[in-house]
């Protein structure tokens, strides 16, 4: 609706209703021209309706949720009634991500991370590349207090040992042990005396945090099956 036929359409609704429109040098001419200048203004922004005059709640990727209501209207899957996933998304908006999604798993939040402690049994690689279809990874343990919160939760999830993300596979990287995330960690202290040893000349590149040494660390055979925690920035 161009400029022209907007004021027009103003006037013949002030003359059919059997009054005049009036100027803004007239008495009550200043709320008139106000209310033209506004409807004006909102034709410009190319949000307004003809029907109703109002401004229109965006959904804009079509879901049936506004984008008041929508934490990603970019995404029609991800809104307040979809079904949660198992994806490092927080699919159904709730402020959570992936709660209750991940199978066999249990989900704690630790300082911002979420963590799946997941009773597999999964051999390293696998678990692995179970964590990354997820969208985490093995995790990394970077302080003590986190390594004691793994303690705490292995337990309660009622697993053995568990797959974490340090290991040095590869010839090139024999006893260069690093974090499958790439995140950098100076926490060493996690370590049972005597390990890593590469038990009776065992080619053990990945470490497990170990039942039997109560939960402290120690490098595995990658072939084993054993439960593991995933870890997500999220």
């Amino acid at each position: 609706m161009n400029l022209q036929r907007l004021v027009l359409l103003v006037l013949l609704a002030g003359c059919s209703s059997g009054t005049i429109p009036l100027e803004k040098g007239d008495v009550g001419g200043e709320e008139t021209a106000a209310t033209v200048d506004s409807a004006l203004s909102t034709q410009d922004s190319g949000l307004y309706t003809e029907d109703s005059g109002e401004v229109p709640v965006m959904d804009e990727d079509g879901d049936g949720y506004t984008v008041d209501e929508d934490c990603d209207d970019s995404n029609a899957a991800i809104n307040p009634g979809a079904t949660e996933t198992c994806d490092g998304i927080d699919n159904d908006c709730s402020g959570q991500t992936d709660e209750g999604a991940c199978t066999d798993c249990t989900q704690v939040t630790y300082q911002d991370h979420t963590y799946q402690f997941c009773a597999g049994p999964s051999n390293w690689p696998d678990a692995k590349d179970q964590c990354a279809m997820w969208g985490y990874s093995l995790t990394t343990v970077e302080d003590e207090a986190e390594d004691l919160m793994m303690n705490e939760y292995i337990s309660i999830a009622e697993l053995a040992s568990v797959w974490i993300g340090l290991n040095d596979r590869g010839e090139e990287n024999e006893g260069n042990f690093t974090w499958i995330s790439g995140l950098e960690s100076s926490y060493e202290d996690g370590w049972n005396p005597g390990e890593p040893n590469s038990y009776q000349g065992k080619n053990e590149d990945c470490v497990e945090k170990r039942e039997g040494f109560d939960w402290a660390w120690n490098d595995r055979t990658c072939e084993d099956e054993i439960a593991f925690i995933c870890e997500g920035n999220f």
